[in-house]
């Protein structure tokens, strides 16, 4: 009697374009460095009101007991201090980082 023996091949699992991109991005550490940064970014200019306010700082205080008669911030480095982390708007006395984080709030929402 002759039996027929028959092998079993395993089936190719396919891999689509999108699973395909995303091993690659994985692979990628500066790819996926930028990624976080760029998230980063975005999450704190969509929570900007409440980052400013777990920072403690305001967009619209003035400062102007930090600026000298000129209207340059008295401290050195432009205002950078602890409370001020990016320093004052020279002029207005305003914080530079509420500032920054506002105004890409703003422009994030119009595109």
């Amino acid at each position: 009697m002759s039996e027929q023996l028959e092998t079993v091949r395993p089936e190719i699992a396919g891999r689509s374009p999108g699973q395909i991109a995303w091993m690659r991005f994985k692979r990628n550490k500066v790819g996926v460095a930028a990624a976080i940064v760029s998230v980063t970014i975005l999450m704190l200019s969509a929570f900007a009101p409440i980052a400013c306010r777990i920072l403690g700082v305001d967009p619209n205080t003035l400062n102007l007991e930090a600026l000298d008669s000129s209207g340059v911030p008295k401290l050195p480095n432009g205002g950078i201090s602890l409370e001020h982390p990016l320093g004052l708007i020279p002029g207005t006395g305003r914080d530079l980082l509420a500032q920054l984080l506002y105004g890409s709030r703003i422009s994030f929402l119009v595109a």
